[in-house]
Parts: C-alpha cells; sequence; structure tokens
C-alpha cells in the first residue's frame, strides 16, 4: 500500500474544542497601527491585526480565524477565503499609511500570504493553547501536573530544547511564561 504524501501547509487537524472557540468569541475588536500598541495582556482580551483600523476589517479577518478554527481549515484555505476580501478592501500590498496616534505617515505592509500565515497561526495556536489551559484547569484536582514537550520544530531553541520533559505542578508559576504557544515560530 501507497504511503499517502502529507497535505503541504500548515494544519491543525480537525474542529477546535469547545473551549478555544470560546476564547476567540470572547475577544473584543481591538484597531491598533502598530502590535506593541496593544500590551500582552490586552492581546489576550482583544482580537487586533496590525495596521487594521477598521472595525469592518477586523471582523472580517476574525471570522476567517473563526471559520479555520470550526472547520480545522488549513491556511491556505484561510488565505483562499480572506485574500480576496482583503483585497476588496484595498488592505493589500505595501501601502502609505498614517498612524494615527503619532500622525506619522510611511509606507507599510498590509495584506500578503507571509501576513495572513501569521493572522492564521497565531490566532489559532492562541485559540487552542487557551482551550488547553482551560481543560487542564478544570481538571487538575485529578490531573495536577503538566510535561512541557516542545514543538516538532526541525530547528528549536535551546531554550525550548532544555525545558522538554519538564514536570511541574499546573499552578506554578513557570507555566505562565513556558506555557505553548511561547515564541510564535
Amino acid at each position: 500500500m501507497a504511503k499517502r504524501k502529507p497535505k503541504k501547509g500548515f494544519r491543525f487537524p480537525g474542529p477546535a474544542p469547545t473551549e478555544a472557540r470560546d476564547y476567540l468569541d470572547g475577544k473584543h475588536l481591538r484597531p491598533a497601527f502598530d502590535f506593541r500598541d496593544v500590551s500582552a495582556q490586552e492581546h489576550a482580551a482583544e482580537f487586533t491585526v496590525a495596521k487594521a483600523m477598521e472595525l469592518d476589517l477586523l471582523r472580517d479577518m476574525k471570522a476567517a480565524v473563526r471559520r479555520a478554527l470550526d472547520e480545522g481549515r488549513t491556511w491556505r484555505q484561510f488565505q483562499k477565503d480572506l485574500e480576496p476580501t482583503l483585497r476588496k478592501a484595498e488592505w493589500w500590498g505595501r501601502k502609505e499609511m498614517t498612524d494615527r496616534r503619532t500622525g506619522e505617515t510611511r509606507e507599510v505592509q498590509l495584506g500578503s500570504p507571509r501576513r495572513l500565515r501569521i493572522i492564521y497561526r497565531s490566532n489559532l495556536r492562541a485559540a487552542r493553547a487557551a482551550g488547553q489551559w482551560e481543560r487542564a484547569q478544570r481538571t487538575k484536582a485529578t490531573h495536577p501536573y503538566l510535561r512541557y514537550g516542545r514543538s516538532p520544530s526541525r530547528e528549536p531553541r535551546q531554550g525550548h530544547r532544555a525545558w522538554e520533559g519538564t514536570v511541574l505542578p499546573i499552578d506554578d508559576e513557570w507555566w505562565h511564561d513556558h506555557f505553548p504557544p511561547n515564541g510564535w515560530g
């Protein structure tokens, strides 16, 4: 029997657990010119994409992420779904844009395949991790420990190699900085 070739593109298999969907649904839309305009704590509670300054645009992006999460869509399917919407909204390619906070005008990168990949990966990873964390908290009475396992990256960073296999109680402070995703690829 011949082996099937794996599909190209980043893929999250199958629909996400309810907790992951609830996490994404609970995020409010937050326009921002620069990703640094939104703190890490705000990122956890708000859906934001740098340079996406219009609520309608953010709403469309979040809906595409939600669909990818619900249906286990690949990054290529996500791109095919969202790119036409972004092009129609003229949020594609390099354009001059003014930062409303500073008044500075500069040429910026809006939509691109690379940006869509970042939007897809970072939001799906965060949602799935939030779902895992919620389940871990709910079951800690019977499963009080977590074990760190790194991603299957071909070139993991040294820290991730060193942490592999670490077992600590769920409530240990270490998990606040080390629970995946931590490093964003």
